[in-house]
């Protein structure tokens, strides 16, 4: 049997369960976290959710967790970019 690389089978598994997704060389893990905050800021631009719910509705364990990501992401904070939407 041949060896494969776990990151081969995991682009290979999120293209065959997402294939309009355009995902193109992007590690899976990333994938995910990039759909984790696409759908955080349209819930902060579209709700009046705390932040905190969103964060743990998006699947993130804290508000520090998800303020870093969501930051490093953006280039903004979630309160910020929510405070521009307004």
């Amino acid at each position: 049997m041949a060896n494969r690389n776990t990151g081969d089978v995991a682009h290979r598994l999120v293209r065959e369960l997402l294939p309009d997704e355009p995902t193109g060389d992007m590690p899976p893990v990333k994938y995910m976290q990039k759909v984790r905050l696409d759908n955080a800021k349209q819930l902060l631009m579209q709700t009046t959710l705390s932040v905190t719910d969103i964060a743990l509705s998006v699947g993130y364990p804290d508000l520090f967790t998800f303020t870093r990501a969501f930051t490093r992401h953006f280039g903004l904070s979630p309160s910020r970019t929510r405070s521009i939407a307004e």
